[in-house]
């Protein structure tokens, strides 16, 4: 937004200010935790049947992927080795972090069974794109 001298959204936005990282390139990133899901499950399935399973949790050192693999990002960026016997405590908090953060993403997720709904509202805008 600060490139393009626009003001930023109301609304909550993920993401950063990168321009103090632009002006100073020796700046370092905080550490923050990152958050993958692939929310895919079958029609009318629950979706917290598939909670523990193809996600990702990343900080800027590590990366858990799914709820039993923890790799060295620094000294393993082709993600070769499994960590977590030897960082159980890092394993845990991020653990946590995706764990809060399925507890509030969770209500937004679609669900196609609601009742009185004569359309399924993804399958509607798919369609929508692909005729387009």
């Amino acid at each position: 937004a600060r490139l393009g001298g626009t003001a930023m959204p109301s609304e909550q936005i993920d993401g950063i200010d990168l321009w103090p990282y632009w002006i100073d390139p020796t700046k370092t990133f905080p550490d923050r935790i990152l958050i993958d899901h692939v929310g895919r499950w079958p029609l009318h399935a629950n979706p917290d049947h598939y909670k523990w399973t193809n996600f990702a949790v990343r900080t800027n050192r590590f990366r858990l992927v799914g709820p039993d693999l923890l790799y060295d990002m620094q000294s393993d960026p082709q993600q070769t080795t499994n960590v977590i016997e030897s960082y159980p405590d890092q394993a845990k908090e991020m653990i946590a972090a995706y764990d809060t953060w399925w507890q509030v993403t969770r209500r937004e997720m679609v669900n196609e069974a609601v009742p009185l709904l004569d359309h399924h509202p993804f399958h509607t805008a798919f369609a929508a794109q692909r005729t387009s």
